[in-house]
């Protein structure tokens, strides 16, 4: 007996049927250009409306265009400290929340610039400066924003 454990090439086989088309004549599935059992052939338009395209030997699906993804606003150096403050509150130091920030502005294309002061629902608080022994301890004992309750 032979085995094998690579089964990739029964995925790709399942993965991707043929398209097929019904016939609006004689409701035959069919995958070509003329029905086989009424010679019927669709006009481009029909087969454009079950989403389908015929080559010249078989019907191929229509690959839709997808929607173009608006740019996104750039975020501010603010908007991307506090950000980051939540995503790192659980774990995270005060200077491992600024090397998250900082990674997050370089993907946006910009530089980031640590404020020394943002605003979290309505209070606004002190960023720790750089080289504080403050910058060692983990972002929820620095501020009670990001305490549990």
């Amino acid at each position: 007996i032979i085995w094998e454990l690579d089964n990739q090439k029964d995925k790709k086989a399942k993965s991707n049927p043929r398209p097929t088309m019904t016939c609006p004549e004689c409701n035959e599935m069919y995958r070509g250009g003329m029905c086989p059992n009424c010679d019927y052939e669709p006009e481009k338009e029909q087969r454009e409306t079950q989403g389908l395209t015929f080559d010249g030997q078989e019907l191929v699906e229509i690959e839709r265009e997808t929607k173009s993804k608006k740019p996104k606003k750039k975020q501010t150096s603010e908007r991307i400290l506090v950000s980051s403050l939540y995503r790192g509150a659980k774990r995270m130091t005060w200077r491992q929340v600024m090397g998250m920030a900082s990674s997050t502005a370089k993907a946006q294309g910009t530089t980031f610039k640590c404020p020394p002061k943002f605003t979290v629902a309505g209070k606004e608080y002190q960023s720790v400066e750089w080289g504080h022994p403050d910058g060692n301890r983990r972002v929820s004992a620095l501020y009670e924003f990001l305490q549990r309750r």
